[in-house]
């Protein structure tokens, strides 16, 4: 997200030189994204001080989007610093042939939960309420809720005998 608000702001850049600007800022842009999400952090972050650097040059002054653009990469090298040891090295992971994806995690999240925890529900939860809410959703979609059943409540519908059940048929 912190490079996606960069890019907004160098799409602002007003198209001086033929959209020289423009183009300078979303490629350095670019170069420290890429640093950064193939493990290269140091390189990343020099590219956005210098971003940081070229922008807040003198000859610039009178371009207030480059003026905003200036106060951004201070922000997402802080965000970066201090998120360092929760964000993987993408490339490396896509190297090694690893998931760099989230959206298989957020599907399953998506099934499990459906429709009943969005905020167009009229429900309420609680911390209480939805755990229990939740294991009956996953024994649900296992096709286990039987199984569980018999382990909370004892004396449940014990399991019918494989024997008995043939003899009656």
């Amino acid at each position: 997200m912190k490079f996606t608000n960069l890019h907004q702001l160098a799409k602002g850049i007003n198209g001086f030189a033929d959209g020289g600007l423009r183009r300078h800022a979303l490629a350095e842009i670019e170069h420290a994204k890429w640093r950064l999400w193939n493990g290269l952090t140091e390189r990343g972050i020099v590219g956005l001080i210098h971003l940081e650097h070229w922008a807040e040059a003198r000859c610039f002054q009178h371009i207030p989007s480059l003026k905003k653009l200036a106060l951004t990469p201070p922000e997402t090298i802080r965000y970066r610093e201090l998120n360092a040891d929760s964000m993987p090295d993408y490339g490396k992971r896509y190297r090694a042939g690893q998931r760099i994806s989230a959206g298989f995690a957020e599907s399953a999240v998506n099934e499990i939960i459906a429709k009943r925890m969005v905020k167009k529900q009229q429900m309420r939860w609680n911390r209480h309420t939805v755990q229990r809410f939740l294991d009956v959703r996953i024994h649900v979609l296992n096709g286990s809720l039987e199984d569980a059943f018999r382990h909370w409540l004892k004396g449940f519908r014990p399991v019918a005998d494989q024997t008995q059940l043939a003899l009656s048929a």
